[in-house]
């Protein structure tokens, strides 16, 4: 069995970090295409009454550790749980949304992917991954 075989069926998740001129603008214009929650701090307690769904939900969220000197603002941009071929296109989505309103990057900024992993992974899928 394929390691690309595992691909398709597995959950994935991604961070995307980058800059922004200022948190109000981008709040703006995220909102306006896709379910985005948009929290300076943390996305609420489970069990709140908050209408934030973590299984579909992307997060948006200040990022201290995303630094410009030039006054912009950090951001990081969390997926909820994705699969295949849909979770493919939301993430080309959210980064055509990014790349539309100005979204910048630098080396402060950095893209970080979870990868589901089951009990049946075994050695050979870890040394391919």
């Amino acid at each position: 069995m394929s390691f690309s075989y595992f691909i398709p069926n597995r959950r994935f998740g991604i961070e995307i970090e980058f800059l922004f001129p200022t948190e109000r603008e981008i709040e703006r214009i995220v909102r306006q295409g896709f379910p985005i929650w948009v929290s300076p701090r943390k996305i609420p307690a489970f069990g709140s009454t908050s209408k934030f769904n973590r299984n579909t939900d992307w997060k948006l969220v200040t990022e201290p550790s995303v630094r410009n000197l030039d006054g912009t603002v950090g951001f990081e941009m969390n997926s909820p749980p994705l699969q295949g071929e849909d979770g493919l296109q939301q993430i080309s989505h959210i980064i055509d949304m990014l790349n539309d309103c100005g979204a910048m990057i630098h080396d402060s900024c950095g893209l970080h992917v979870h990868y589901e992993i089951g009990f049946d992974f075994d050695f050979i899928h870890f040394q391919n991954l």
